[in-house]
């Protein structure tokens, strides 16, 4: 948060650094350029060091040619000497497991259904002619039907309908107990509060030094650090940081009238272009240094 105070006519920095009056420099006039008015007839330095001398062609290896032998060929080669045919002696009999014989089953595993039903030669697929829907007639059947005539309504009788009992209470008040009162009788529940504990110092006076007062030692309460850490927002009034950097500190300000550079200004009698200054006369041993 910026401080409310209100902004100083002249600030630190426009105080401390100033703009010193310094001279323009003056340069000369470059002259222009001046070719030459015609070709160049002669022969340059590159070109005489640098001619053409020519590339030579790359050197290609010609392929050899095959030489066939005009001897014959042999009837052994070295292959076939090498790697001939061993002959390997039979290998010992051995204890060997008797061949496997499986035991007589004469079931195909076929089932009842597969059994029963065998498979016929259908023979030759005849076409079957596409069969006609047949509509009903649109005259009125007025004779009876079988199943009119099989089923007609049976004459059932009403169910028998027994009337639900009611409930008469008697008039006459319970003279006796019921099972209930004789089972459940009221029974008193006493509640026991525990009485507080109460601590009942000793009369006599503790002398010596408890394991607690001597492995607990009071150290002292602890102290909070310095928080340095950048702060959310700037308190002009509790925040007494000067927030000058490293250059600022080293280079102090330096004021127009004492810098030995204003004592010379008078003196000046030349100046050149690379920087060098001339003076009048010659600085006095009063004269600050150069």
């Amino acid at each position: 948060m910026p401080s409310q105070a209100p902004l100083e006519n002249v600030t630190s920095q426009r105080n401390d650094y100033r703009s010193w009056p310094v001279s323009p420099v003056h340069k000369p006039a470059r002259p222009g350029w001046a070719g030459s008015a015609g070709p160049l007839e002669t022969e340059t330095t590159s070109h005489g060091a640098y001619q053409n001398r020519g590339m030579p062609p790359r050197f290609v290896r010609p392929a050899q040619a095959y030489q066939t032998s005009g001897a014959p060929m042999e009837d052994q080669t070295t292959a076939r000497t090498d790697y001939g045919h061993w002959k390997i002696g039979a290998r010992p009999a051995g204890r060997h497991a008797p061949a496997y014989a499986s035991a007589a089953d004469e079931r195909d595993f076929a089932s009842t259904t597969r059994a029963n039903y065998v498979a016929h030669d259908a023979g030759q697929s005849y076409y079957r002619p596409r069969q006609e829907r047949a509509l009903p007639p649109s005259v009125r059947f007025e004779g009876e039907s079988t199943v009119t005539a099989a089923y007609k309504p049976w004459a059932i009788p009403p169910r028998f309908q027994r009337e639900r009992a009611g409930y008469q209470p008697s008039r006459d008040p319970l003279e006796g107990q019921t099972t209930y009162g004789a089972n459940y009788v009221s029974k008193t529940v006493d509640r026991y509060i525990r009485p507080p504990a109460s601590y009942e110092a000793p009369a006599t006076t503790f002398e010596g030094e408890s394991t607690h007062h001597h492995d607990y030692v009071a150290k002292g309460a602890p102290q909070r650090r310095g928080n340095f850490a950048p702060q959310y927002r700037y308190n002009a009034g509790q925040d007494d940081r000067d927030f000058a950097t490293c250059t600022k500190t080293a280079h102090d300000s330096k004021p127009m009238p004492v810098c030995p550079a204003a004592e010379w200004a008078p003196f000046e009698h030349e100046r050149h272009p690379d920087g060098h200054v001339f003076l009048h006369t010659p600085l006095t041993a009063t004269a600050p240094g150069r």
